[in-house]
């Protein structure tokens, strides 16, 4: 005789163990939350903020594409779409990314087609705000499907968890942010979501009883279900390639006996839809791959086709050309690593930690939750397991090894996105590996340690997701600037600015160093903090700032060897390092170089006075074998 799962000892989410209470506040909840969402976006005004409503490049690029959707029912580009843009936002579309693979004849926008599909209906009667808020309706949707599906697992916790995974990291951010980034984590999610829908509770014991599958979990008998399944993963996979990693456990889904069938019917349909997104983007003027190397940039000093020139004068040159190799195919191409670049190790080393607790694109400061997971990951296959959750954080990854593989100077996007703006589809994708029943007081604890990393966000997400806002890293709160390391390997790094001082490569980390061109400035109140590069090692550095500089200084990361006056009342500071910071290349390097980090604060005066002067400053490497 089959006991029952009481009479064995196994308490079922769904088996009557379940706490109503707890539920019925687990979805207020995250209803309370993704309501409050909701009327951000409603009540957001774009316009008002100038270029940080749109940003440049893909943000512009998506709108107008939406826009030509929703009104002319095409994906052409024409001196229409652009008059229209500039009624409604105000000013020109920079960064407007076309593509045209007959030279002008056919002018379409230069992004995957099913992003905007999904956005033109709210557009169309929102053109201004309707991207916002239809990136708003995508997260709800997403989370409240995820929510349902992950409670016949993870019991009445679920909804708070999934509140924990969007609201304990900078994921809700994203709304206010436009791009494609909100639209590939809703497709990510409602794919497993589907994958794993009407699926049974988990019960070890009961695994070996019923041969992999419980009472009452769906047999996986409709291959309507692994269709949508393979279809909503192509819209992730359309915005980029690397996403196609999480088709092995999404094809690892289908129950045990169904499992061919519903891998077969799950590729066929990804491949169709991907076909038929490139067929559209064909029909308009683009080629076959969505981001081949024919994309051009247009800009008011370039001017517009339609516009301020023919279409027929389709620039032969662009930001694109030249570009070889798997990186012509990739979002915002960049040249191919070289072969010395791949295997270098110390690269591989600091990327590595960066990518998990970087400044400003760590993966732990700013998607946390993720851990979570790990408490309530399936133990083997008869604990859930077999559903293909084991190689969901397998497939995440691949994923993230990709990146850093093909982008190893670019891991995280720079400045496109909140954070690592890369890892959010992956991270959507990581909610469905839970499989135990979980407590809803982790997510708290996960809020609780994150919250001097996020509060920012937390504060103002409207804010810290503009471009201006993004650029200067103000999503970045001073614990994390403080205690986490600057990715120092990584290009336009959020938060800092780069000048080319002589023969050194000058970051700067801090406001409170200026750069003009080549010439440096200093505010003697604010201090600065830099990064230097040199091809060479060096024996330290010679400061030399300029007339009324203090004399009295103060040192991080680096020795006061020399103070000298000089007879104009400049001071020049003889600094003297032990060993480099880090050592490892730079994107515009062929090898490793040596990089020094170091702070200078100049202390108020005894009596309380500001000390605050604009000074120019020198900065002249000091060789080892120089006094």
């Amino acid at each position: 005789m089959i006991l029952g799962p009481e009479r064995r000892g196994v308490l079922l989410p769904g088996s009557g163990g379940i706490d109503a209470r707890r539920r019925v506040m687990g979805w207020l909840l995250l209803a309370a939350l993704l309501g409050a969402v909701l009327v951000g976006a409603a009540t957001f005004d774009p316009v008002g903020r100038g270029t940080d409503g749109v940003p440049p490049g893909d943000a512009v690029t998506l709108v107008m594409q939406a826009d030509s959707l929703a009104r002319d029912f095409d994906l052409t580009y024409g001196a229409d779409d652009y008059a229209r843009f500039e009624d409604t936002w105000g000013r020109a579309p920079e960064g407007l990314r076309l593509r045209s693979r007959d030279a002008g004849e056919h002018v379409t926008y230069d992004l995957p087609v099913p992003a905007a599909l999904a956005l033109a209906p709210v557009v169309r009667f929102a053109p201004v705000r309707g991207v916002v808020i239809a990136n708003a309706l995508l997260l709800a949707l997403a989370a409240l499907a995820a929510a349902r599906v992950l409670e016949r697992r993870l019991g009445p916790g679920a909804p708070v968890w999934v509140a924990g995974f969007l609201f304990a990291s900078v994921t809700f951010t994203y709304v206010f942010r436009i791009g494609l980034d909100l639209f590939t984590l809703a497709a990510v999610v409602w794919a497993f979501a589907l994958a794993y829908a009407g699926e049974g509770t988990p019960a070890r014991q009961l695994t070996e009883v019923y041969g992999g599958m419980l009472p009452g979990e769906e047999s996986g008998r409709g291959v309507w279900r692994w269709l949508g399944v393979g279809a909503l993963l192509a819209l992730a996979v359309a915005t980029h390639p690397f996403y196609l990693v999480l088709a092995l456990p999404l094809a690892l889904a289908p129950p045990r006996g169904r499992r061919r069938l519903g891998a077969a019917a799950l590729l066929g349909a990804l491949v169709a839809v991907l076909a038929l997104s490139g067929l559209a983007g064909h029909a308009a003027g683009d080629d076959w791959l969505p981001w081949s190397k024919g994309g051009r940039v247009f800009s008011s000093e370039t001017g517009f086709p339609a516009v301020d020139r023919p279409v027929s004068a389709w620039p032969e040159e662009g930001p694109a050309a030249g570009v070889e190799g798997v990186a012509a195919w990739l979002p915002e191409p960049l040249p191919v690593p070289r072969t010395e670049q791949i295997a270098d190790l110390g690269l591989w080393g600091w990327n590595l930690l960066f990518l998990l607790v970087g400044r400003t694109s760590g993966l732990v400061p700013y998607f946390l939750p993720a851990l979570l997971v790990l408490v309530a990951l399936p133990a083997g296959r008869r604990g859930g397991g077999g559903r293909g959750r084991w190689a969901i954080p397998w497939a995440v990854a691949l994923g993230l090894a990709l990146f850093l593989l093909v982008r190893p100077f670019d891991v995280s996007g720079a400045g496109a996105g909140v954070a690592n703006h890369r890892f959010l589809p992956l991270y959507g994708a990581l909610w469905f590996a839970a499989a135990r029943p979980v407590r809803a007081a982790w997510v708290l604890a996960a809020a609780l340690v994150a919250a001097p990393y996020l509060y920012p966000s937390w504060l103002a997400p409207r804010t810290v997701a503009a471009p201006s806002e993004l650029a200067a890293g103000r999503y970045v709160s001073p614990v994390a600037a403080r205690l986490l390391p600057h990715e120092s390997t990584q290009r336009d790094v959020p938060g800092t600015r780069e000048v080319q001082h002589g023969v050194l490569w000058i970051r700067l980390l801090s406001e409170g160093v200026t750069a003009e061109g080549s010439r440096l400035r200093i505010d003697t109140a604010e201090g600065a903090e830099l990064l230097v590069a040199s091809p060479v090692p060096l024996g330290g550095l010679r400061l030399t700032f300029g007339p009324g500089a203090p004399t009295q200084v103060e040192l991080s990361g680096v020795e006061l060897e020399r103070t000298t006056l000089t007879p104009s009342g400049g001071v020049v500071l003889d600094l003297a390092f032990d060993a480099p910071t880090r050592r490892h290349p730079l994107s515009w390097t062929r090898g490793e170089v040596s990089l020094y980090r170091f702070g200078v604060r100049f202390p108020s005066p005894e009596d309380g006075a500001a000390a605050g002067r604009d000074l120019p400053l020198e900065i002249v490497p000091l060789y080892q074998d120089e006094g």
